[in-house]
């Protein structure tokens, strides 16, 4: 199956279990399924291929952004932080 096919498919599994356009048996199937293309979901996906990268966090980043704060909070006299563990817990929810 290409990928267009497996986006068309997935738009129309999407409709369906989400808000049915057509819902219909027997002879008119095939009719109710083309009925329950979703173009949204469509663009939406063709949009997340082309842009790959596009909404992912830069772990890299946050760890920094993380060591920055936790280093505030300790030269304000907060002490007991753990900021190993903590991005340590980090990184295993992102990998989740």
């Amino acid at each position: 199956m290409k990928r267009e096919e497996q986006i068309k498919e997935a738009s129309i599994d999407f409709q369906i279990a989400t808000n049915p356009r057509c819902i219909a048996g027997g002879a008119f199937a095939d009719f109710a399924r083309e009925m329950n293309v979703n173009q949204s979901f469509i663009e939406g996906a063709k949009w997340a291929d082309q842009h790959p990268k596009e909404g992912l966090v830069d772990v890299e980043k946050v760890e920094q952004w993380i060591k920055e704060c936790f280093a505030f909070l300790n030269d304000a006299g907060h002490h007991n932080f753990k900021v190993d563990k903590f991005i340590e817990n980090f990184r295993i929810a992102m990998e989740e």
